[in-house]
């Protein structure tokens, strides 16, 4: 969970979150601290527990994360941030 990419303009990166034990739970998936929009992805796990999304960059510097929430809104799973373009340290 986490780590960096690097995604020029117009490159596509998939996103997939693996889950386990969230029957009654949902999956969102934020990009720079807002949820990410779905147009050919899904937030409610699959019969495998897992929730895929694509994105298409833009070149520019941003933070993904996946956030699990129970049944009546409680967050119960804060995943490490995903940082896609961001300078490599020295």
């Amino acid at each position: 969970m986490g780590g960096t990419l690097e995604a020029a303009r117009n490159a596509q990166a998939a996103f997939d979150v693996q889950t386990a034990g969230i029957a009654s739970g949902r999956v969102e998936l934020v990009e720079d601290g807002k949820p990410m929009p779905f147009t050919d992805s899904s937030t409610e796990p699959d019969s495998s527990g897992s929730v895929h999304a694509l994105w298409t960059s833009d070149g520019a510097r941003h933070l993904f994360l996946a956030e699990v929430f129970g049944p009546g809104g409680n967050l119960w799973l804060l995943g490490n941030p995903i940082y896609v373009n961001w300078p490599k340290k020295p």
